[in-house]
């Protein structure tokens, strides 16, 4: 006799899925790589990268504490010739060449303590943010150069509304010869032809304003002198630091109105004005739109 079979239970357990078909080694290799190039792409969206902006490595500390110091240690001298300097008789045919620094320093009456103090803060302050701006680059020199001779014609403009010839005309020679032989170094002839077009250029358009009583025969060749300077970084950087200067002139003229300091037919210091927007350029020079670096920045 047959025993009947057994009913078998249905398997009621999940059955797995199929597994996948396995990648292929050339597609697993491919993807991190679109996946990172994805994600880098929506990070230069998400943060762009703007033209014309300072960075902080763009400050350069140790030649800006070089200059700073350096500051210190001429303070005492630019504070004399703030008081010596100023003299009337200096003109073309006069005896501008001989005002060299240390004679005229070292004659006359000194200079007081304040005047040594506040002389001295601001040559700090002028060569230290040209020292962080243009760091240890061949044209640092002429730029302190330019950075102390302004120290000293703005605080003698402020004084007796005057700039000098003996610091004006220094300013050309030390320019030309300065922008020459770096010109002559580098092989870059045409950014010192553009200083020498830039400095003619501006010489003729205050030239003019000074015929219409606007601004003084010595903002014109203080004019002249800034653009050979900043000539080097382009035209944009030669009109900047126009409408900068003219812009400060602007504050200086409304602050003198309101605190009845000056009159509407009064005149005031402009030079500090244009010094101001030249330093300025110079110290921005790397971050500027439109603006080079340089003979040999």
């Amino acid at each position: 006799m047959r025993c009947a079979p057994r009913c078998r239970r249905p398997d009621r357990r999940r059955r797995r899925p199929a597994e996948p078909e396995r990648m292929s080694t050339a597609r697993r290799l491919s993807l991190p790589r679109r996946v990172g190039q994805r994600q880098g792409a929506r990070r230069d969206v998400l943060r762009p990268q703007r033209a014309g902006t300072i960075r902080v490595c763009d400050v350069h500390v140790g030649a800006a504490v070089a200059a700073a110091g350096g500051g210190v240690v001429l303070g005492p001298l630019l504070a004399a010739l703030t008081v010596t300097v100023p003299d009337a008789d200096a003109t073309w045919r006069g005896t501008w060449w001989r005002g060299v620094w240390w004679r005229g320093a070292l004659a006359g009456r000194p200079a007081g303590a304040r005047r040594r103090i506040v002389v001295t803060l601001l040559a700090v302050i002028a060569l230290g943010a040209v020292g962080a701006g243009r760091g240890f680059a061949p044209d640092l020199p002429v730029y302190c150069w330019l950075a102390a001779s302004a120290v000293v014609l703005a605080v003698i403009d402020v004084d007796c509304h005057r700039l000098p010839n003996r610091v004006t005309f220094p300013l050309y020679v030390a320019g030309v010869i300065g922008f020459g032989l770096l010109a002559l170094s580098y092989h870059d002839g045409g950014a010192f032809v553009r200083a020498i077009l830039a400095a003619a250029v501006a010489f003729a358009i205050f030239f003019v304003l000074a015929f219409s009583g606007g601004v003084g025969f010595g903002d014109t060749k203080l004019a002249g002198a800034l653009a050979l300077y900043l000539g080097p970084f382009g035209w944009a950087a030669v009109l900047l630091a126009g409408l900068i200067g003219f812009g400060c002139g602007g504050l200086f003229a409304v602050a003198l109105l309101i605190g009845r300091r000056a009159g509407w037919r009064s005149d005031f210091a402009f030079g500090p004005a244009l010094l101001i927007g030249a330093l300025v350029v110079v110290v921005a020079a790397h971050g500027l739109p439109g603006s080079g670096a340089g003979i040999a920045g």
